[in-house]
């Protein structure tokens, strides 16, 4: 269920000031340690998290599967990180598990989206039939060419506006596609899926808007 062609927006984003200091960022580290043991991954001999290919095909494995125990599994997963975080969770920014783990900007992004779709689609999961479950899996995953369109688009328009119009503009197609396969709760589950990640993010674009839900 989860979004295969998430966006990566490689774009000068930095962290939030959050006036995290070692002790926190220990632990960060730690608490990502025990989670990737949960998938049975582990940080490599430079103390990196796994590259983002290998971990989402592992937790591809978890949200592309129907079973409930294996639904249950992820998002106990998910909620055993955010809960071993604590107060730390603040920490989790682009610029922090880059400096933390030593990855690249594209993988510090790609972790920073995983985190916190990770934990929208676990607090939601629920609320979603099966069928919705199935239409949603089958959307992110065989519609690359729809989604695809959306994400030439927005590389087409970046750098001709100075505003966060190419972005919403993008956001606003997936949505769209995934209203169009899915219904209007596929629509809403897009929409939330990348808020979820937006609020979190300052950029030295712009300070990212939130996508308005209730209108396709």
């Amino acid at each position: 269920m989860f979004k295969k062609g998430v966006l990566l927006l490689v774009i000068a984003v930095v962290g939030i000031c959050d006036g995290c200091e070692n002790d926190m960022f220990n632990v960060v580290r730690n608490c990502y340690d025990k989670y990737l043991v949960m998938f049975n991954l582990e940080v490599n001999g430079y103390g990196q998290l796994p590259n983002t290919a290998k971990f989402g095909r592992k937790i591809g494995y978890f949200e592309s599967s129907h079973s409930a125990d294996a639904h249950s599994q992820m998002c106990n997963n998910t909620m055993n990180l955010k809960n071993c975080l604590g107060e730390s969770e603040s920490c989790v920014t682009i610029e922090n598990l880059g400096n933390i783990f030593n990855l690249t900007a594209a993988t510090s992004i790609d972790y920073f989206i995983y985190y916190h779709t990770q934990n929208y689609l676990c607090s939601v999961i629920n609320d979603y039939s099966d069928s919705d479950k199935e239409c949603l899996s089958l959307f992110y995953t065989y519609s690359a060419g729809e989604l695809k369109a959306c994400q030439d688009n927005f590389q087409i328009n970046l750098g001709n506006q100075e505003d966060c119009a190419t972005f919403k503009t993008n956001f606003k197609c997936s949505q769209l596609a995934a209203e169009a396969s899915c219904g209007a709760k596929g629509g809403t589950f897009d929409c939330e899926f990348n808020n979820s990640y937006l609020k979190h993010l300052k950029s030295e674009i712009c300070v990212f808007e939130l996508n308005n839900c209730t209108e396709a």
